[in-house]
């Protein structure tokens, strides 16, 4: 039995609102996974309630009236109208202590039926029962139950994901003896979701996110499944190229989706924009992710997905495909807001300073190597209008965010783009000038003070600045001056 953890405040709210009488509902809101079910499980079996009821809502039952709340209804009233059968229900309930000795859990009540969600509303708000309604963050709610609450008939908990401490009790009642670093990493990747983390820790239990995962694989169209598991498996298939030829050497497919996608040869757009579109462009090192992200956006938007569309769409501009913004801006999204600065600047003719400001936003979002790519671009338009020290700070923001991908190699952001004329200590001093001390500087990397201000001055003569607040308009600022003179590598 998976032990119940970090909700004992929340458990003595519900217990103490069904105690007091104060409320007559409290409404349960949390993220999939993170524990709602478990705790009116919990709730409800110490309430002291002389009789208690459980009703599960689901997206099939919603289209039958009533059926989800079938275990509250009395037998003879499954043939009569929707305001007989509240009628019966109530007077059932009455007579059975009404609010001081009924409680009903609603779970999912987001997926309730418009009649199984008056007959519960009417249920608490005549106190004839004392209600928890178990909702989904982020899904909508029938207006009758979230009223209860507005008009302080009811009480709303929000359920956060549990704290590391939890985490780590979950952990050892599963694997006793785990070290550190695993620990950690469970803790990162299950982020406080006890569902998560047990499917992380038991793997495909039945009826687990395993086994939901496989019934929508097995749904979909062979093609389109082998794409998906592709990509989960082993994004970016790298394809090899016959020397002295432009074409890549086709890698082995399955299914007309995948070779129809080599034979198209997906063509990654170059950074050069609109205008140069009679030149070269570079060919794809992965043929198969512009397909990839087609199936992506597809199966996103129908699963009401919008930031994953919104990335998928994205991806598509990296690579080539024609710019959809009217898609981009109708996605009223916060990452299809991203999306579409970016996706904007990277077709721009030079747009250096809205590449710049795009990478820097995803950056805030964790999106590294997102941004890393969009600083490698900004550096190469910085360079062709000659604006070297701007070119060379966008190639140091690269080099520093891309440090984490080692590996990693994409159609922005290759070798040649990484070249640049500062040190990695002068980088990396540098990129904190701007905003600290020499002497913090120094305390940070554990460095003289006297090194420090050397390096900074190299860097300064290499870029053609004079000091802090130059170097601050170019960080602030990019292409809004023109100082330094051409490097003295080529990158």
């Amino acid at each position: 039995m998976w032990p119940f953890e970090g909700r004992q405040s929340e458990l003595a709210l519900l217990r103490s609102a069904f105690a007091t009488g104060e409320v007559d509902t409290v409404l349960v809101s949390a993220a999939a996974g993170v524990g709602k079910t478990r705790l009116a499980r919990e709730a409800i079996t110490g309430l002291g309630a002389q009789r208690t009821a459980w009703a599960t809502a689901t997206r099939a039952a919603a289209t039958i009236p009533f059926a989800a709340v079938a275990p509250l209804l009395p037998d003879a009233a499954a043939r009569a109208g929707s305001v007989d059968v509240i009628r019966a229900t109530a007077r059932r309930l009455a007579g059975r202590g009404g609010r001081r000795d009924v409680a009903v859990v609603v779970d999912d009540a987001h997926l309730l039926d418009d009649a199984s969600a008056a007959l519960v509303a009417h249920l608490a708000r005549e106190r004839l029962a004392f209600v928890v309604m178990n909702v989904r963050v982020g899904e909508p709610v029938a207006d009758a139950l979230l009223r209860l609450v507005r008009d302080g008939r009811g009480e709303q908990l929000r359920l956060d994901p549990l704290r590391d401490a939890d985490m780590d009790r979950l952990i050892d009642h599963a694997a006793a003896g785990t070290a550190a670093r695993a620990r950690r990493r469970l803790r990162r990747i299950a982020a406080g979701n006890p569902l998560a983390l047990r499917e992380l820790l038991h793997g495909a239990e039945p009826g687990g996110l395993t086994e939901l995962v496989v019934s929508r694989l097995d749904s979909l169209e062979p093609d389109v499944r082998f794409v998906v598991e592709l990509t989960a498996c082993a994004e970016p298939l790298p394809v090899p190229v016959r020397p002295g030829r432009r074409r890549a050497v086709r890698p082995p497919q399955r299914g007309a989706v995948g070779q129809s996608a080599v034979r198209r040869g997906a063509q990654f757009a170059d950074d050069r924009g609109p205008g140069h579109a009679g030149r070269r462009r570079r060919r794809s090192a992965c043929p198969g992710v512009p397909l990839v992200a087609a199936v992506l956006r597809r199966l996103a938007r129908e699963a009401g997905m919008p930031g994953v569309e919104a990335l998928a769409l994205y991806d598509l501009t990296r690579l080539g495909a024609p710019l959809d913004l009217a898609r981009l801006d109708a996605i009223d999204h916060e990452i299809g807001h991203l999306a579409a600065g970016a996706a904007r600047a990277l077709a721009a003719r030079d747009g250096a300073c809205d590449l710049e400001e795009a990478a820097r936003r995803l950056h805030d979002r964790g999106f590294d190597l997102l941004a890393a790519e969009l600083y490698c671009a900004a550096g190469r338009r910085h360079r062709r209008y000659q604006r070297w020290a701007d070119c060379d700070l966008a190639r140091a923001r690269a080099i520093q965010l891309s440090a984490a991908f080692p590996r990693a190699q994409t159609p922005l952001l290759q070798p040649g783009d990484l070249i640049t004329l500062l040190t990695f200590r002068e980088r990396q001093i540098l990129l904190l000038a701007a905003e600290h001390t020499s002497a913090d500087i120094a305390g940070r990397l554990r460095l003289a003070v006297a090194t420090v201000n050397n390096n900074l001055a190299r860097a300064y003569h290499k870029l053609g600045i004079s000091g802090r607040s130059q170097l601050r308009e170019l960080l602030e600022d990019p292409a809004s001056t023109g100082v330094g003179g051409p490097p003295n590598v080529t990158a």
